[in-house]
């Protein structure tokens, strides 16, 4: 299409608008960095200081087509543009003219506060045993099981332009979708006319305050996942996840529990058998019957996706890298370690996130030492803060055995030079991520390698 041709797909929602030429437009996409002079660019901004600056720092290197946008502002300067009132319905039908949507491609829906990447990316593969093409979309990426089948999104849950995109290209080669539904997406209305046949909630504890105004704020928007849904269909959530049922009963959301005689725990893989995993595979087995009608699936057969409790032999060490990076999830991993290994030594290395919720900054603090032999605090992702002040954060939750190491990789050396005897080190928190964010810059960066040099015996 051209811009004259956008003009009139738009026309009922147009505000204000600048041309400067008619130049063909043969894409779309919310990624403004990536765009070409061929792209439609949707950008969402914010009414604050820091949001324009950023958009001022993108548009020193990008060439967008055209931008459309919610408010106008003078950092676009002479750039071709659209202000629209309705953002969400542009995008609608500027994806039904570039990317339709034949309806082919089903969703089903995860959400929660962990667990959601294992239990897409098992479902994907229990999918494949009943005789279905599946693939995940979430924290990792899009993925056929262990493989990147499309360029990542820039989020958990994609933008709705982005996903009308995914959806297009693979309509006619997959059956199904299985997808990591975040809180900030339910409320920003990600999906939006995209509807799912099946939705599992993992779990619920404190997580993303900086964005949400309290706990409870935050459990409302994980509630908006059912009018995703048709009407009369339950939510689907672990047996053993009392609190959430009790949450969701008091707010008359319609749920199920997946029982316990459903998946007997002492007969799955061991990797499966501490609870949040055997959680996890649950839902997974639940939905996908839900959707194929199949039972009889080969649990031996299954993988637990990187990062999720990956782990490696040292000597006598142990390593366990996780992504766990909540005070709920540290407490699930950290007790499963013990119950496991109720004779060897738990070193936990972990760190949190800068630009995020910083009261449970502590609690993580807490909750490794309750079950840890040892506590080393470092640094996560900084983004814009600065590290030392984030681990100061953590100190009030710390009550006995830690060290305080800001660099990460540092951190994890100091726990293999503490291993003595049969011991686990666990590494928590960036699990399958490969870089460290630091004042807006993503530096290469990886727990992996920093074990594969462990293991081989060189120096970090």
């Amino acid at each position: 299409m051209n811009k004259i041709e956008l003009l009139d797909i738009l026309n009922s929602y147009i505000v204000t608008k600048q041309l400067n030429d008619n130049k063909l437009l043969s894409g779309a996409t919310t990624n403004i960095e990536q765009a070409s002079d061929k792209d439609i660019v949707f950008y969402f901004l914010h009414e604050n200081e820091k949001a324009e600056a950023a958009l001022a720092k993108r548009l020193e290197f990008a060439n967008p087509g055209i931008i459309i946008t919610n408010r106008d502002s003078r950092i676009y300067k002479k750039r071709d543009r659209l202000i629209v009132s309705d953002f969400l319905e542009s995008q609608r039908l500027i994806a039904d003219a570039l990317y339709p949507n034949h309806n082919k491609l089903k969703i089903v829906g995860v959400t929660g506060t962990n667990g959601k990447t294992t239990t897409v990316n098992l479902a994907v593969q229990l999918a494949k045993q009943a005789g279905k093409k599946a693939f995940s979309i979430g924290t990792l990426g899009v993925y056929d099981e262990d493989k990147e089948i499309y360029p990542t999104p820039n989020a958990t849950t994609p933008s709705y332009l982005e996903l009308r995109k995914i959806i297009h290209h693979f309509q006619e080669s997959y059956d199904f979708i299985f997808m990591e539904i975040s809180s900030h997406a339910l409320v920003q209305k990600r999906l939006y006319d995209q509807k799912i046949v099946a939705a599992g909630w993992t779990s619920f504890s404190q997580d993303h305050l900086d964005y949400h105004k309290d706990i409870d704020d935050y459990f409302e928007a994980k509630t908006l996942i059912r009018d995703l849904m048709e009407k009369n269909e339950p939510i689907y959530i672990p047996f053993h996840e009392k609190e959430l049922q009790k949450r969701l009963k008091n707010k008359k959301v319609k749920y199920k529990n997946i029982e316990a005689k459903d998946l007997n725990r002492s007969s799955v893989p061991a990797s499966f058998k501490p609870l949040f995993n055997y959680n996890n595979l649950s839902l997974a087995k639940t939905l996908v019957t839900k959707i194929t009608g199949f039972e009889s699936f080969d649990l031996e057969k299954l993988k637990l996706p990187k990062g999720r409790f990956s782990t490696y032999r040292v000597g006598e060490c142990l390593f366990v890298i996780d992504y766990a990076h909540t005070p709920d999830a540290l407490v699930n991993i950290c007790s499963s370690i013990k119950e496991a290994f109720p004779k060897s030594k738990l070193i936990t290395v972990f760190g949190c996130g800068g630009d995020r919720d910083r009261t449970k900054r502590p609690l993580m603090g807490k909750a490794a030492c309750e079950y840890s032999d040892v506590t080393i605090v470092t640094t996560d992702n900084p983004r814009f803060e600065d590290p030392e002040k984030i681990i100061e954060d953590v100190i009030p939750g710390l009550d006995k055995n830690y060290h305080l190491v800001t660099k990460r990789e540092e951190a994890i050396k100091k726990a293999f030079d503490l291993v003595e005897g049969e011991t686990i080190v666990l590494i928590a928190g960036k699990g399958h991520e490969e870089y460290q964010d630091i004042m807006g810059t993503k530096i290469d960066f990886s727990d992996f390698d920093v074990v594969e040099k462990i293991k081989r015996g060189h120096n970090v």
